[in-house]
């Protein structure tokens, strides 16, 4: 037993020996070569892909994860550089995948920001972990995103990048995607909407105010809420975006403005009905003024909108024209004549409002709240305004507030046979 024992030691000190007569070789034959045996040397040969000098350097039994100033690895500057051979060969001896610098960011991160696709596709076929986050949390898919790299970001959604992981600051990827393309890739792959948004607001409410049908239906289908309000006030940039005044009163005004005001606003029909369909409450109602999508949709005259919000859709038998010049309504039922009537529209100074109405409420007796308490037998409003068709006076001309009046046996008739969300126009 005594006997094995030193010829073990005997053994270990020739291996170690050996090991510091290879080092010493190594380091005379770089010498040799003018090739100072340091830090800086050995990530400069790394960088130049100088693989029989690397081979010498780690023989001399340097680090292969040492570091400079930066904390920059021969690995990481050898596949920055497009040294596929020397980083294969620097892997192969124990280099780090997914090794830090300075500022927490892996070579696939400093490569996502570099725009270097090659190397990022490198990396991700060698097994380098996407879900790492630097300093301020953000992920290499994030910093494509940042950093306007589509092609790169292409490469990890396709390699199955984590979608979801929010930075420091609670932003996700999706919530600073810059154009609806990168939107629309990110939502495919399967990220899922966070509290963060674009232009100040909600991705949905975003989404509804630019009109992408496409995006919203994704949006939906992934979970988010139909009825998610809009942040108000709003800035000036999503008002810009939404493009319409009422609207944009609403948005600067009041809390509680739906996805479903902004589309009813607008007069996206295909909007309105793919919001209502996902569970878009039509009865919401801004916070101060109570005021429902049906209301700034009757605002704007957005007739169809307004018909498929009440439960019209637009099917009614019976449309009216009225003649402001020729005081005359013409009511249509299938497209025929049904009745034909003079009216007293507005007299000067309250003058009637051309355009395209619906009849959105009606009473057989109204009371008008305020003009002193007048009668108005059979009143139908239009757009739920002051003005509607009612029995009043005729004397020939335009006399009324406003208001289109009618003769009282046609004014009664016309009462009982037409339907809420009937269409009006009234023209010149």
């Amino acid at each position: 037993m005594k006997h094995l024992k030193t010829i073990a030691v005997l053994l270990l000190g020739l291996a170690l020996c050996s090991c510091k007569k290879q080092a010493d070789v190594a380091r005379e034959t770089l010498q040799g070569k003018q090739i100072p045996v340091s830090v800086e040397e050995f990530l400069k040969t790394a960088r130049q892909g100088q693989l029989d000098n690397l081979q010498l350097f780690l023989q001399t039994g340097i680090d292969v994860n040492t570091a400079d100033a930066n904390g920059e690895t021969a690995f990481g500057l050898a596949v920055g550089a497009g040294q596929k051979e020397a980083a294969d060969f620097l892997l192969r001896h124990g280099a780090d995948l997914n090794h830090a610098n300075h500022q927490g960011r892996t070579a696939l991160m400093t490569n996502t920001i570099n725009g270097k696709a090659d190397a990022v596709e490198y990396l991700l076929k060698a097994g380098a972990n996407d879900e790492l986050q630097d300093r301020q949390g953000r992920t290499a898919l994030f910093l494509s995103i940042r950093h306007k790299q589509p092609k790169i970001t292409e490469l990890l959604l396709r390699s199955g990048a984590a979608l979801n992981l929010a930075d420091k600051e609670g932003r996700t990827p999706l919530g600073i995607a810059p154009n609806i393309a990168t939107v629309n890739a990110l939502l495919k792959a399967g990220a899922k909407p966070g509290p963060e948004g674009i232009q100040g607001q909600p991705f949905l409410v975003w989404a509804v105010a630019t009109g992408n049908l496409e995006l919203v239906s994704r949006l939906l289908e992934s979970g988010a809420d139909p009825n998610t309000l809009a942040n108000t006030p709003a800035g000036n940039a999503f008002v810009n975006t939404v493009g319409d005044g009422t609207v944009e009163f609403y948005l600067r005004k009041e809390k509680g403005v739906t996805p479903l005001m902004i589309a009813a606003g607008q007069g996206n029909l295909d909007m309105v009905k793919l919001l209502v369909k996902h569970g878009a409450r039509k009865t919401a109602g801004t916070v101060e003024t109570e005021t429902r999508a049906v209301y700034i949709a009757a605002t704007n005259k957005r007739t169809p909108v307004i018909q498929y919000l009440l439960g019209a859709n637009g099917g009614q038998k019976f449309k009216i024209e009225i003649s402001i010049s020729r005081q005359r309504a013409v009511i249509y039922k299938e497209g025929e004549i049904y009745m034909k009537s003079p009216v007293s529209t507005g007299a000067k100074g309250f003058d009637t409002p051309k355009g395209q109405y619906v009849i959105t409420d009606k009473h057989e007796q109204w009371i008008s709240s305020i003009y002193k308490d007048a009668e108005m037998p059979f009143f139908m409003r239009l757009n739920f305004s002051p003005i509607g068709m009612h029995a009043g006076l005729l004397p020939g001309y335009p006399a009324s507030h406003g208001c289109i009046r009618m003769p009282y046996d046609k004014a009664k008739e016309l009462f009982g046979e037409i339907g809420i969300g009937t269409q009006v126009s009234i023209v010149d």
